[in-house]
């Protein structure tokens, strides 16, 4: 069986990276997002695909939550309001060049919640 990591080796995706519960940018720096309303909060999503900040043009690509049917909707929408945050963009703009990360995670290509 091949693990993601394995899989992306033959794609255009090769130099991206697969983590769990990822949470940290380069120096150290805890990873947060913002939502419509402007909460601010650490962000660990279960999955993530991304360059780990290699790539400015497109760090994020994919991030998924993942609940057992058994939690309780609390869970469940909490979950998908930090996919929504996740895939929307508005208050992170990378510098010219990429030299500075944006000050929240945003711009995954896809979310999803299994």
């Amino acid at each position: 069986m091949l693990s993601v990591n394995d899989y992306l080796c033959n794609t255009p995706f090769h130099e991206y990276y697969v983590d769990v519960e990822y949470n940290r940018n380069r120096g150290g720096l805890v990873k947060t997002i913002i939502d419509k309303d402007e909460v601010i909060t650490s962000d660990t999503c279960d999955l993530i695909l991304h360059s780990r900040g290699t790539f400015y043009e497109q760090d994020n690509l994919i991030a998924v939550e993942m609940k057992k049917a058994t939690r309780s909707d609390e869970d469940k929408e909490s979950d998908k309001k930090r996919l929504i945050a996740l895939t929307q963009c508005e208050n992170s703009v990378w510098s010219y060049g990429g030299e500075s990360l944006p000050e929240h995670v945003c711009r995954y290509i896809l979310g999803g919640l299994l």
